[in-house]
């Protein structure tokens, strides 16, 4: 069972507003939790709940078309595409400092370099996304359902997604 619900959380800074605009996601959240082998509804003011200093990195939340969206304006300005996001910005973002870059990390996987990834869990779902930008390649792999063995499925598929449809 999956539990559906509009979230409506004021923005955390006006630069939320204009890119939640530009990218018009629908802003739904969908949360589940297991109980045995039954997935159970997530209540959303439950037990889980963020700290407000962490919101910028946890309470975003779309739909897998608006993260679509947000990815190919990613992969397009790491490109160096016109975009939501300038390619000046991308740079910063996607180059690799120490271990990861600006809110990605930047790693190689399934033998293409320099991808830039970023994964997230709310302990309830697991998703993860990678882009590829010498590829033209992005993907986002989702599973409702989190913890270490859901971890190692989103992980396997996204490594296949990305060596299936990467140009090379």
């Amino acid at each position: 069972m999956v539990s559906a619900e509009t979230k409506s959380a004021p923005p955390h800074s006006s630069k939320d507003v204009s890119i939640c605009a530009a990218l018009a996601p629908s802003n739904a959240l969908f949360t589940t939790s297991t109980k045995g082998d039954k997935l159970l509804p997530v209540d959303p003011h439950g037990a889980y709940q963020l700290p407000d200093y962490f919101g910028p990195a946890g309470d975003l939340h779309m739909s897998t078309d608006d993260l679509a969206t947000f990815l190919r304006a990613h992969l397009r300005a790491m490109r160096g595409e016109k975009s939501l996001i300038s390619p000046a910005a991308e740079v910063v973002m996607h180059t690799k400092r120490m271990r990861s870059g600006l809110g990605f990390g930047v790693t190689t996987v399934a033998g293409l370099e320099n991808v830039a990834s970023y994964s997230g869990s709310a302990d309830t779902f697991f998703t993860v996304i990678a882009i590829a930008a010498k590829e033209n390649v992005a993907v986002a792999v989702s599973t409702n359902a989190a913890g270490d063995e859901a971890q190692k499925a989103v992980g396997s598929m996204l490594k296949d997604l990305l060596v299936r449809y990467a140009t090379r």
